[in-house]
């Protein structure tokens, strides 16, 4: 049975559906995979149809897709730090930054995680967007 979820990306509610499952007591539930890819759909709605994203939104963005601050920090060729700054609010995120995050959210719905994964005995660093 389909249900709809409201998820809450920073100042905005996005609501997606979900096949629910019904537990012995009569409610409803959703499965960790669905809650999971919830996320990441909401995310990535959010990304794609604002101007501007908070601090907040670009680390609900992160948790979505799996990510430490230093994870994404790599991905995008800045420091930790600069991501903390981003997610507390003490610097503005360009929308360079935005787009790429956007990108890395998009592949990490459609193939499980944000990069390609580097094979054993393969020496290529991942590809990375870098946002200037």
């Amino acid at each position: 049975m389909k249900r709809s979820h409201t998820v809450v990306v920073g100042r905005h509610r996005v609501e997606g559906e979900y096949d629910a499952v019904q537990l012995d007591d009569g409610s409803f539930a959703l499965s960790s995979e669905d809650y999971e890819r919830l996320g990441l759909q909401a995310a990535i709605a959010v990304f794609q149809h604002v101007e501007s994203i908070t601090g907040e939104e670009l680390r609900f963005a992160r948790k979505a897709m799996g990510l430490r601050q230093p994870e994404l920090a790599a991905l995008l060729d800045v420091a930790t730090e600069t991501v903390s700054r981003w997610e507390t609010g003490a610097d503005p995120i360009r929308r360079q930054t935005m787009l790429a995050v956007l990108l890395y959210l998009e592949h990490t719905a459609r193939q499980g995680s944000p990069v390609p994964l580097a094979m054993p005995g393969n020496d290529t660093s991942p590809v990375r967007i870098v946002a200037a």
